[in-house]
């Protein structure tokens, strides 16, 4: 009997961590759900139009891309560098959104700048536009 009441004793000691596994398992398949693809961009800046859409609807509205002018000699896509300030878990999503995303040629860098009061993200990727690539 009183190996049974040790059982009952240690499961609801766990009750609160498993419940708290449980919701980060929730968690973490709405963030894996496969998110819409945007159709391909036209242009650079409509390439800027769509990336900053898509950090707004995860949660990231600051979100700012610079494209790398001398990035599209020789090739058929841009190097685009953005800069954000948000919940981590919010950058997760971004990211995953864009790996989604079939014109997201290559994410090259990700960087992340944290202090008490705020996160910040610096991403560096590489998109195509156009109709083949950069034309």
């Amino acid at each position: 009997m009183r190996l049974v009441q040790d059982e009952l004793d240690a499961q609801k000691m766990l009750e609160p961590y498993v419940a708290n596994v449980r919701h980060r398992q929730v968690e973490l398949r709405e963030m894996l759900a496969v998110s819409a693809s945007q159709p391909k961009p036209q242009s650079v800046s409509e390439t800027l139009v769509v990336l900053n859409k898509m950090a707004a609807e995860v949660g990231i509205p600051n979100m700012q891309f610079v494209p790398d002018a001398t990035s599209v000699v020789g090739r058929s896509d841009i190097r685009l560098v953005g800069r954000g300030d948000g919940a981590s878990d919010n950058f997760r999503r971004f990211v995953l959104a864009l790996s989604d995303q079939p014109w997201v040629v290559k994410i090259e860098e990700v960087k992340g700048f944290s202090n008490e009061e705020l996160h910040s993200f610096e991403l560096t990727l590489r998109a195509s536009y156009g109709k083949k690539g950069g034309e």
